[in-house]
């Protein structure tokens, strides 16, 4: 039996090809920051444009650009070629106790796919950010947007063992098994590329249905 083609389609548009994303629609939708990319995703419910900005905030020479906030703003096209906003997510870097530098979007993990096969895009966004350590004392952010929800995990990295912690979102356990697999496929992912440590037992954890856990806490 042949499994059925899901007809949805993702890629990211090249600048050159964001003319439409005029100055009285970044208004219109608050879209202050500079836009690092755009993906335009089509599926059976239409098409949509999820707008990423990042916030340009400090720039030290020879060094990157740091950014104290980010913003994604997913639209829909209308028939009329109007546009609609669906959701939008923003975060920003906690400076006084954990003296966080930088958040950007974690470009390699983000995908507009239908997980779940239900002719639906399921849109998975990762983020994280940098404090004294670099992303090993940071943050790291997956959201699932999810028939109208924003579902996510979040963990704190962090040098010293008993400092890591995740949290996990109640309703991540009634996602279909596709989507939450997709999430631990890029958790796994992140220890490999050594962008986050998880408490030992994580999987564990998480396939006890835990909304937190350290490594105190198994």
């Amino acid at each position: 039996q042949m499994a059925v083609q899901s007809q949805v389609n993702s890629e990211i548009i090249p600048a050159a090809q964001t003319t439409w994303l005029t100055d009285s629609l970044k208004q219109l939708f608050r879209i202050q920051y500079p836009v690092t990319n755009v993906y335009q995703y089509t599926d059976k419910s239409g098409t949509y444009f999820c707008v990423f900005t990042e916030s340009r905030d400090s720039i030290i020479p020879s060094k990157d650009t740091f950014h104290f906030r980010i913003r994604a703003v997913n639209l829909k096209q209308e028939s009329s070629g109007q546009f609609s906003k669906v959701w939008d997510m923003n975060d920003y870097v906690l400076q006084k106790d954990q003296q966080e530098s930088n958040i950007w979007f974690w470009d390699q993990y983000i995908a507009f796919e239908d997980l779940d096969k239900d002719g639906l895009t399921d849109p998975v966004i990762v983020y994280g950010t940098a404090a004294a350590n670099g992303i090993s004392d940071g943050r790291m952010k997956c959201m699932v947007f999810y028939k109208g929800e924003k579902i996510g995990v979040r963990h704190q990295n962090a040098l010293g063992l008993n400092e890591r912690n995740t949290t996990v979102d109640k309703a991540f356990y009634n996602l279909p098994s596709a989507i939450q697999l997709c999430v631990a496929r890029r958790m796994e992912d992140m220890i490999k590329q050594q962008e986050a440590v998880f408490s030992s037992g994580w999987q564990k954890a998480m396939k006890s249905k835990r909304t937190y856990f350290d490594e105190k806490n198994q």
